[in-house]
């Protein structure tokens, strides 16, 4: 039982993790960013395709703000201004 969970808490967690860290130093951070936004809607999808989950208005509504959110705070943030020295 043990040696399944370790595979389960290593592929459902870990490798995941560790992609996104490796992809993230190889695309600039604006796409990053824009590709991450997405997750909601693909967990949803994963949920509707796999598990045949309904999402209701109100938690369409949810993940569209979710969306919405990480979008504008992608799209709007600045790079970092370097300190005079």
């Amino acid at each position: 039982i043990l040696a399944g969970a370790l595979l389960v808490g290593l592929f459902s967690s870990a490798l995941p993790f560790w992609l996104e860290m490796v992809a993230l130093t190889r695309m600039p951070a604006r796409l990053y960013g824009t590709l991450t936004c997405l997750e909601p809607a693909l967990g949803a999808l994963a949920g509707f395709l796999f598990l045949h989950e309904i999402l209701t208005g109100l938690q369409c509504l949810g993940v569209a703000a979710v969306i919405a959110a990480a979008f504008g705070a992608t799209m709007t943030n600045k790079p970092p201004v370097p300190s005079p020295e």
